[in-house]
């Protein structure tokens, strides 16, 4: 019989360890690190027996052979930690999650946080916000004034795009989260109640503006289609119709012909078309373009 962990120590602390990764990266990591050879040394068959955790281990053993393979081995090893440790990650944390309460609490922790990130940011960007130097030592996160690159909001990442990728997440989970608990609310209202519909309702909003500030564009379009996906599944079809109007409106201000593309700019804030259309960075550096490094990758995949 498989042993199966459920509300103890361990997820426990893979909570706290999410709940803190943001402020504390390093602290977070080793809770996690401590929980997965936890979970892995007490569930070793079951997690050799599973066919998906079978994949993932071919997977593995194909880009260890691929790294040692390449022209620069160290290199391609070093690159194989952006994927190995998630890898090792998801094959042993689906042994400690068994119940979608448990998801529900896994959203909480990290949607919780996110206010702290993007108050952290506005800081950054409006008030010139930067760590002091008695605190370096101890939080290690790269946080300066303007935002990197300077004029997007990036708070405790490196990359405003890191920003945008979180705050997506974050977003859609709160999104999640409030649907449930709004249908909580209209079964049984209490205090609890109203102070989660809320303060999950200011989250969405503070994470919006967030997420807006860090001119993600790749965010943005993910954004837009998982509010999407959202009207389509509660069934609202007048806001799904509004959804594609705006989402119309929007692609013919960035990048439709005159004369719609003038018009329209008077309606669209140039916050969103100047960056959906690339003008509002001008003049950037062939080698920092995206499509230049999508080139690059194809022509070494073919290499």
């Amino acid at each position: 019989m498989k042993k199966i962990f459920c509300q103890g120590w361990e997820w426990n602390l893979i909570l706290f360890s999410v709940f803190i990764a943001m402020m504390l990266p390093e602290l977070a990591g080793i809770g996690i690190i401590i929980v997965l050879i936890r979970v892995f040394t007490g569930n070793f068959r079951a997690i050799i027996q599973s066919r998906l955790n079978q994949g993932l281990g071919i997977v593995t053993l194909w880009l260890m052979i691929s790294a040692s393979l390449s022209p620069t081995p160290g290199d391609a090893w070093i690159g194989l930690g952006n994927f190995l440790p998630f890898f090792f990650f998801f094959s042993n944390i689906r042994q400690l999650i068994k119940k979608p309460s448990q998801l529900r609490q896994l959203a909480w922790v990290m949607v919780i946080p996110s206010v702290w990130v993007v108050v952290m940011g506005w800081g950054q960007i409006f008030l010139g916000w930067q760590k002091p130097e008695a605190l370096k030592g101890i939080f290690t996160w790269p946080y300066g004034a303007g935002g990197e690159p300077l004029g997007r909001m990036s708070s405790v990442f490196m990359y405003a795009n890191l920003l945008g990728a979180y705050l997506l997440i974050t977003l859609i989970l709160a999104f999640g989260l409030l649907i449930l608990t709004w249908r909580q609310w209209h079964r049984q209202r209490n205090n609890l109640l109203n102070l989660k519909v809320g303060f999950l309702t200011l989250t969405i909003f503070i994470d919006s503006v967030g997420l807006f500030l860090s001119n993600s564009r790749n965010a943005w379009a993910l954004a837009f289609l998982g509010c999407l996906i959202f009207a389509l599944y509660l069934g609202w079809n007048a806001l799904v119709a509004g959804f594609v109007l705006l989402g119309g409106v929007i692609s013919l201000a960035s990048w439709g012909p005159n004369p719609f593309r003038d018009s329209l700019r008077f309606l669209v804030p140039r916050a969103i078309w100047a960056r959906l259309s690339d003008e509002m960075f001008p003049n950037r550096p062939l080698a920092t373009l995206r499509a230049t490094q999508w080139r690059f990758t194809l022509e070494m995949t073919q290499e």
